[in-house]
């Protein structure tokens, strides 16, 4: 009996103070795994959503929202480009080390491992130019080979990545639609595994 009268309770509660009962419900970890779990699907779309800004028309890296997402998606790059970029997103793991919150202000300390993929970028175009050039010497060198592409493909198929680790303080800040990650250029490197380093600066 006191069970169910504690039961109506705090249904009463929930319908009454809803937002009381939701803010107890959120932190800011179940934020940030929501966050760095979009990044492993390369669901950037949900990703946005929990990141704060006070401007929508300025997101974070230069861009604004519409710029970032088209951008992306595109990499400005092949098909083949934008498997290995999913390919290295879903290499990320990390783990929660530490949160501590004051007010609508919070700081999560996150343990990051994550393919070192402007390495990999270099080892692409090397391994690239290298084929090329022994099929140019050799009378072999198709036209119409995207060799680039061919060595995206084999270098996924070999699935032998070099990682980088990075212990990662994430800042988060409450708003009325719950806790939102405040942007720094460390998150930048590790949920694009390094690949933006060198093209954000060709951004459209």
């Amino acid at each position: 009996m006191v069970k169910l009268r504690f039961f109506a309770i705090f249904l009463c509660l929930c319908f009454l103070f809803p937002g009381m009962v939701a803010c107890k419900a959120e932190n800011p970890e179940n934020t940030i795994k929501a966050f760095l779990d979009a990044a492993k699907e390369y669901d950037h779309e949900t990703l946005l959503r929990f990141v704060f800004t006070d401007d929508t028309d300025v997101f974070f890296w230069g861009l604004n929202e519409k710029q970032f997402l088209v951008y992306s998606d595109s990499l400005a790059h092949s098909s083949s480009f934008r498997l290995f970029y999913r390919f290295c997103a879903k290499k990320l793991s990390y783990q929660i080390k530490e949160s501590h919150v004051d007010g609508d202000h919070a700081t999560v300390v996150v343990s990051c491992q994550y393919v070192n993929g402007q390495d990999a970028i270099y080892e692409l175009y090397n391994d690239t130019l290298y084929t090329m050039t022994l099929k140019q010497l050799n009378g072999t060198l198709d036209p119409n080979t995207d060799y680039y592409d061919a060595t995206i493909v084999e270098r996924i198929s070999a699935d032998n990545e070099n990682f980088l680790t990075a212990t990662v303080t994430i800042s988060c800040e409450y708003t009325d639609h719950g806790w939102k990650v405040l942007w720094n250029d460390i998150l930048t490197e590790v949920i694009t595994s390094c690949l933006f380093l060198n093209e954000i600066s060709e951004a459209p």
